[in-house]
């Protein structure tokens, strides 16, 4: 977790890869250094993290969890597309099965 944000989104703004609100890739970051604290830096597959943001959308944004995801992106490989631009940009450490296609093994939509 090396890039500065703002650093790291001006990057993918300029290179035309911010497909993603700002709000969206700042919400999976921040989301993704909780989870290391709590798991005291032992990573966490694409599974769990997919169940954790589906529980945590929810907490977080209660009865607007619905509106934002429809913004954001329904379904975990969205969530994995921006956790993998997140890591291609400095932000997040990526293992070898952190890829879009394998949060897209839950095909299941976050939206209700």
């Amino acid at each position: 977790m090396a890039r500065d944000w703002k650093g790291a989104y001006a990057g993918m703004h300029a290179r035309g890869e911010a497909d993603f609100p700002p709000a969206c890739l700042y919400y999976v970051l921040q989301l993704n250094r909780q989870i290391s604290r709590e798991r005291s830096g032992r990573p966490m597959t694409p599974e769990e993290l997919t169940e954790y943001f589906r529980k945590r959308i929810r907490i977080d944004f209660g009865p607007l969890a619905n509106r934002v995801l429809q913004e954001w992106g329904p379904t975990p490989e969205h969530l994995g597309r921006a956790v993998v631009l997140l890591g291609r940009h400095g932000c997040l450490k990526l293992d070898a099965t952190d890829t879009a296609a394998s949060f897209a093994a839950d095909s299941r939509s976050f939206i209700d």
